[in-house]
């Protein structure tokens, strides 16, 4: 786990060995271990490292093969680097490092750029090959690890943040309107290779990079298996066997390290699921860590216990008040570059700084589950709209009263939803406003930002087919991309590395050809899951828990109170109105009842603000972050 940066010449250039420093500077935190740097007439690699696996020099990068032919910068784990070593040095490949970046060098050696499809890991990296003078770059499949870049007429510049990029005087650093209105209408980032910078892109996931002859390519080498029935001969026992054994193979892989490993724990299902199979795996107790409120309908702290009294391990806990929410969201805009889809990454960086407190590098967590097995109650209404078009009237049926008695929530309601995209496309937004009884985030937006934004925007209820579908748009476009970019920086602003079981491939394969009556069954999401851990000792409150918080965060409850006032100085400010993103007016209006309690619009007025600070901080850069 580390940060990269960097740049290749497409004509020849003097060597700007200040312009590198500055990139490698600026992504110190990711990497406070050592610090590299390889300089040549075509290309210029910096990095830092956190060390993980092989703790020795010999670990150092950049790193080169044996001829200096090709030269690496890498972050991230390949965990199955021992078996393809195993492989490589069948085939003749010398290892002078127990490391896996090594195991890139050498598998890009013996298989080219098809390498990356040999990798179970998450990665980001640029492998310069001298003989083809070539730059080649991957990310991994789901965006755990991050690659952004910008290009000139004669560079090429990458890294592994926004800011280090923009270390470049040349990138356009202007925000991009069109992004601006995607958040500020559906709260979506990372859906594609914009960012809010119009002169940076990400590189998206499962897909390479290569710069050849001034060209810059890039090109998909995974895609998502297409979604099957399922095999009629194998019966639900043979699918969740699979499913927890695969798991575990999951985890037991991304325990490979030469530094201490913890877990998170939240009192969810999945985090739930790890922890009690890493206490099948490994004899000693492990560090696990969690955030508790205080605050009436946070109180995960019940479910954290029922799994802390069963297993063995180090429990640790952090119960923040809010005192330091602004301070907080202006670290998280400087380590994200870009303003936060969600409120919970502060619950995130408590949490990675209580571990860091405790000195664990390694985290495991439970991210991913819910987008694999249709843990979020969204995916109801698209499983329902399915069952109608198959003509399963009866399973439909049984399904609404279900979910009704389970989730505590209106059958009707998600019948209505069930039904919203076979509405007349005129009488839509009516259906909507019967069925939300809210104020979407677009009727927020300014008209000079719709209209720069050429009408870009996207809508909060879309018709998905069938489950699988929805749970595929999730996976790899609109939910785990921007989850796993917030868990990065969140845990590299304290030097750890996050692993994520769930998104192993093999169990995204798995579940991909896993029947839909496997991820939701009589109103029960996450059905196979809980069918994999029934015989394992996962306790029954977590078990039989069907509703869903992920990181509950009483902000809702701080905009009232501790923090009042000064989201009340942002969103009263000059500049804020001065940027004509937002009808300040109807904002303000919405404030003020969200305090006296009339409404909530948490999560609105967590847009504002982090738009606001993000423009002070990187566009207006009159506001210098503090690194923590």
């Amino acid at each position: 786990m580390c940060g990269i940066a960097g740049f290749a010449r497409f004509r020849p250039a003097e060597p700007d060995g200040d312009l590198l420093s500055r990139m490698v500077g600026s992504l110190a935190h990711r990497g406070p271990d050592d610090e590299g740097r390889h300089v040549e007439a075509d290309v210029a690699f910096g990095h830092r490292r956190l060390s993980i696996i092989d703790l020795s020099e010999a670990a150092h990068q950049p790193m080169t093969n044996a001829d200096g032919s090709i030269w690496i910068v890498f972050n991230g784990e390949i965990y199955n680097y021992v078996e393809l070593q195993a492989e490589l040095e069948a085939k003749g490949y010398r290892y002078r490092s127990r490391s896996d970046t090594e195991t890139i060098i050498h598998a890009y050696e013996a298989w080219g750029t098809s390498c990356v499809t040999r990798f179970n890991g998450m990665f980001a990296f640029a492998l310069w090959d001298a003989r083809q003078h070539r730059l080649f770059c991957a990310r991994d499949l789901f965006g755990e690890k991050p690659f952004y870049y910008a290009r000139h007429d004669d560079r090429f510049v990458f890294a592994s943040e926004i800011k280090a990029v923009l270390q470049d005087p040349r990138v356009n650093r202007e925000p991009d309107p069109e992004i601006l209105r995607r958040y500020l209408d559906g709260n979506l980032t990372d859906v594609d290779a914009r960012t809010f910078f119009k002169g940076v892109r990400m590189l998206p996931p499962a897909h390479t990079l290569t710069v050849e002859a001034g060209r810059v390519s890039i090109a998909r080498y995974w895609s998502l298996p297409e979604s099957q029935p399922g095999d009629a001969t194998r019966s639900e026992t043979t699918w969740v066997e699979e499913f927890r054994e695969t798991l575990k193979d999951s985890i037991r892989l991304r325990l490979r390290s030469d530094v201490q490993v913890g877990t998170c724990l939240s009192g969810g299902l999945d985090s739930s699921t790890i922890v009690c199979l890493l206490n099948q795996i490994v004899p000693e107790p492990m560090a696990v860590f969690s955030v508790v409120y205080d605050e009436p309908g946070f109180e995960e702290g019940v479910f954290i216990k029922a799994v802390t009294d069963v297993f063995r391990m180090n429990a640790h806990r952090v119960t923040p008040t809010g005192d330091d929410l602004y301070p907080t969201i202006g670290r998280l805009i400087w380590h994200n570059d870009e303003p936060s889809s969600s409120y919970g990454m502060y619950s995130q960086w408590q949490v990675m700084k209580l571990a860091s407190e405790h000195g664990v590098k390694v985290i495991l967590n439970g991210q991913g589950g819910d987008e694999l097995l249709a843990g979020y109650q969204r995916y109801v209404p698209t499983y329902l709209r399915e069952l109608l078009r198959q003509g399963r009237f009866r399973t439909f049926a049984r399904e609404a009263r279900a979910s009704e008695h389970l989730h505590d929530s209106s059958a009707r309601e998600s019948i209505k939803q069930a039904l919203y995209p076979m509405v007349p496309a005129f009488l839509r937004e009516l259906y909507r406003r019967g069925l939300t009884h809210r104020q979407r985030p677009d009727d927020f937006v300014s008209d000079d930002l719709r209209r720069a934004a050429n009408g870009a925007g996207l809508t909060d209820l879309d018709d998905f087919p069938n489950l699988a579908s929805h749970l595929a748009c999730d996976l790899t476009v609109t939910s785990v991309p921007a989850l796993v970019h917030h868990e990065d920086r969140a845990s590299m602003a304290f030097g750890h590395e996050i692993r994520l079981p769930f998104l192993d491939p093999r169990l995204v394969e798995i579940a991909m050809r896993m029947p839909a009556s496997l991820k939701i069954r009589d109103g029960v999401r996450k059905y196979v899951l809980r069918r994999a851990m029934e015989t394992e000792g996962l306790p029954e409150a977590v078990l039989s828990r069907y509703d869903k918080k992920g990181y509950p965060t009483p902000i809702c409850k701080w905009f009232r109170t501790t923090a009042r006032e000064l989201t009340r100085d942002v969103l009263w400010s000059q500049s804020f109105r001065e940027r004509g993103l937002v009808q300040v007016d109807r904002a303000q209006r919405a404030f003020e009842r969200h305090v006296a309690g009339e409404a909530d619009f948490t999560l609105q007025i967590w847009q504002w603000v982090n738009v606001e600070l993000w423009y002070r901080q990187f566009v207006d850069r009159t506001a210098d972050a503090v690194v923590a």
